[in-house]
Order: C-alpha cells, then sequence, then structure tokens
C-alpha cells in the first residue's frame, strides 16, 4: 500500500488478540476466578485523503488507526473493559491484565446477559486497485475531476480512499 502498510488479516489480528485470548489460563493458573469469558475486538483503519481548493490540490494526508478492546467476564456478571490503540500483542496483554483487575473490583450484575455466542466471521471482498492508491493516483482523479470544471469556476473538496478491518 503505497501510503501505510497492507491490512492485518485474519492472521495479524489474530496474534493481535492472542494474548490477551489466553488470559483465561494464565488466571485460572494463577487461583483467582477464572474469567468466563474474554472478548477482544481488534479493529484497523486506513485512510488516504486529498484535498483541492481553489481548483488546486493543497494537501494529502494519511491515516492509520489500530485499536483493541478487551472486555473480561468474571462470574456474576461482573465484566471490565479496557481499550488500547496499539499494534503491538503485549499493550494488548496488558489492556486484559487491566480490564480483569476491573472486573475484579466490580460488583456482581445479576442481570449480565452475558456475551453473544460465537458466530462466523464474513470476509468482505477486498479491491486491491483501490488499497494501491497513491497520492499521486488521488491527484490524477482530482486533476479529472477539476478537468471538468468550467473556467469561470473554482472547486474545491476531498478524494479519500480507505479500508477498515474488524
Amino acid at each position: 500500500m503505497p501510503d501505510g502498510r497492507r491490512p492485518l488479516g485474519a492472521e495479524g489480528m489474530a496474534r493481535l488478540a492472542a494474548p490477551a485470548l489466553e488470559l483465561v489460563g494464565r488466571a485460572a493458573g494463577a487461583g483467582g476466578p477464572a474469567p468466563e469469558a474474554v472478548e477482544v475486538v481488534v479493529q484497523r483503519t486506513a485512510e488516504g485523503l486529498t484535498r483541492f481548493a481553489n481548483s488546486e490540490v493543497h494537501q494529502h494526508v494519511w491515516t492509520e488507526h489500530v485499536s483493541a478492546a478487551v472486555r473480561v467476564v468474571l462470574p456474576g456478571g461482573r465484566a471490565g473493559v479496557v481499550n488500547v490503540s496499539s499494534d503491538d500483542p503485549v499493550e494488548v496483554a496488558r489492556a486484559a491484565d487491566e480490564a480483569f483487575t476491573l472486573a475484579r473490583l466490580t460488583p456482581e450484575d445479576p442481570t449480565f446477559p452475558g456475551l453473544a455466542p460465537p458466530a462466523p466471521v464474513e470476509t468482505a471482498p477486498v479491491d486491491e486497485a483501490t488499497l494501491a492508491l497513491s497520492p499521486a493516483d488521488r491527484t490524477a482523479a482530482v486533476a479529472t475531476l477539476l478537468a471538468q470544471v468550467p473556467q469561470d469556476y473554482s472547486a474545491s473538496g476531498a478524494y479519500q480512499t480507505g479500508d477498515h478491518e474488524l
């Protein structure tokens, strides 16, 4: 990907979530209350943006963000959630430990329905051409648009591409 890194993919997301999911085994081995459930939601968003004003390109921006939300559920409906903005598995494991601590401090909630059961994850098609767009490609697309603007008008706006993984 010209602007940034490639998507994490299922393997990369599993690698990031694995240390948090191993919390059940770590907690049981430590003699404390073992979690009933651990949920990890990993997201990655990457966006390229080309802004134009007065019919001229004036700015390119690239943003990429990886985050993980870790929820730990203990017996009695006690739950703790910690969010972390990182693509480091060590940070996600630390978030799991903190969520575990929060869950232990949380009062019981007899109305907690539990987490949703696991469900199959569908993979959406990926447009490789969109992933490959560079700032120069976005500039060329904007130039094509601007060529359609009559001389006595001025155009402004933005051309954005991106991808999102969950």
